[in-house]
């Protein structure tokens, strides 16, 4: 009996305890959820792409001397480690124009910014374009790098090459599609590191009898990079070994670090329809456009690139086909500019000549103006001449008639007794309609 309060305390103890454990589980859970619901937040504000880590951890990129086994070897750079406290970072490049969203994060920072045009680019600053966005990376006056959509890449500084004498400048390319144009008045190098696989490619050009150079750096669905020379040449050490590239060759290494032997690109396509220029009218609905070009034999497929301007950065359409024609069939009022280039799997060959044609919306009816040339009163015949747009078509009387390029017309039409009423029509390419009702006496 004398146990009885006690057990009761020492129930109720229990109790509260447990009230409480429950009250820290659910407040622990609702701090998780939080969490979570705060990481997706940052998932949204910032892009993916390499961790503060990662960057802090990138190895020495620079490609000097040449071992015997074909490589380079890696030689430390003062500076890499980062500036001084309290000292500005010296700018390699300048972001020279922007299409879209396109972030930027400076070496040793945790947030990716909106790049804006003119930003400095310092060493291990990195770059990534969105979805339909591009970018522009402009070294020196001729030496740029076109960036295509959804790609990302981290620079390094200009160093002078003592035994060269001419300046290198790395880039670690990551993810994406790069488009290079080089060809300075002074002799410059380009080293890409080409993501995980480890091979770097040097391509020179620039300085007395350098020469330009043109290519292009894809990293393709299956993780493999394939370097494709345009102008000029380059060398690509892979696993040991260092592939020659010449122009209009190519090279995929694989994400073992593998590279293939050079393969010749396919040649360029000829566009063939529409022709230069062609304008296209339209009164409510779109134009349905239809762009063709020939048959490249040797390719597994087409690239197509339809931009609204004559640069191809602000892009429309970029599509991959097999048989040498597109389709468009919702394209606004402006002007557009195309062109194709083939593949043969990865390797992409130069590009076509560049096609122009416009879109056109036009609701106004078309100016018409006819008159009597002759005939009525007492002749059989009459003759009617006027005038409408160029290109319109024009009927009378139902009759589909003769236009000159300026628009002019003349037709002969038989009258029966009486008064003749004959109705004039014109058509513009837009489809929109003009009326005209003449009337022609015929007395006997």
């Amino acid at each position: 009996m004398s146990n009885g309060p006690v057990a009761e305390t020492y129930k109720e103890r229990l109790k509260s305890t447990g009230r409480r454990v429950g009250e820290y589980g659910v407040a622990l859970l609702l701090v998780l959820c939080f969490f979570l619901s705060f990481l997706g937040i940052l998932g949204i504000l910032f892009p993916s792409g390499l961790g503060l880590g990662d960057l802090m951890r990138i190895r020495d990129l620079s490609l000097a001397g040449r071992e015997e086994g074909g490589g380079w070897e890696h030689v430390a750079i003062p500076g890499w480690e980062g500036q001084p406290a309290g000292k500005t970072p010296q700018a390699i490049a300048v972001l020279s124009t922007l299409r879209n969203e396109v972030k930027s994060r400076g070496a040793g920072s945790i947030a990716w910014q909106q790049a804006v045009v003119g930003m400095r680019l310092a060493s291990r600053d990195a770059v990534q374009t969105s979805r339909r966005s591009g970018a522009s990376i402009r070294f020196s006056g001729k030496d740029s790098i076109e960036m295509g959509e959804n790609s990302l890449v981290i620079l390094r500084k200009v160093e002078q090459d003592p035994v060269r004498l001419t300046k290198r400048s790395t880039l670690l390319v990551i993810d994406g599609e790069f488009r290079g144009n080089l060809g300075g008045a002074e002799k410059q190098t380009f080293d890409f590191e080409l993501g995980k696989s480890g091979a770097r490619a040097r391509i020179a050009s620039g300085g007395e009898g350098g020469g330009p150079a043109e290519f292009q750096i894809t990293v393709n669905p299956d993780r493999t990079t394939t370097l494709s020379m345009y102008k000029g040449g380059a060398d690509v050490a892979a696993s040991g070994t260092t592939v020659r590239l010449e122009a209009n060759t190519a090279t995929t290494v694989l994400e073992s670090g593998a590279a293939s032997a050079p393969v010749a690109l396919p040649s360029s396509p000829v566009l063939s329809s529409p022709a230069n220029d062609a304008v296209f009218f339209y009164r409510s609905l779109p134009p349905i456009v239809s762009l063709a070009w020939n048959v490249l034999e040797g390719t597994d497929s087409y690239r197509i690139v339809l931009a609204r301007d004559r640069e191809f950065r602000d892009i429309v359409a970029r599509e991959d086909l097999v048989r040498p024609s597109f389709v468009h069939g919702n394209l606004k009022e402006g002007t557009y500019y195309w062109r194709v280039s083939g593949k043969k799997k990865w390797a992409e060959g130069p590009p076509s000549g560049t096609g122009q044609f416009r879109i056109v919306k036009d609701t106004l009816a078309p100016d018409l103006r006819v008159e009597a040339a002759g005939g009525g009163d007492g002749k059989e015949r009459g003759l009617l001449k006027g005038a409408s747009e160029p290109g319109a078509t024009v009927f009378v009387a139902g009759n589909r008639v003769p236009v000159a390029e300026t628009g002019d017309f003349e037709c002969d039409v038989k009258l029966a007794r009486g008064v003749n009423q004959i109705v004039v029509e014109a058509v513009d390419p837009a489809g929109n309609v003009a009326y005209r009702t003449m009337r022609l006496n015929r007395t006997f």
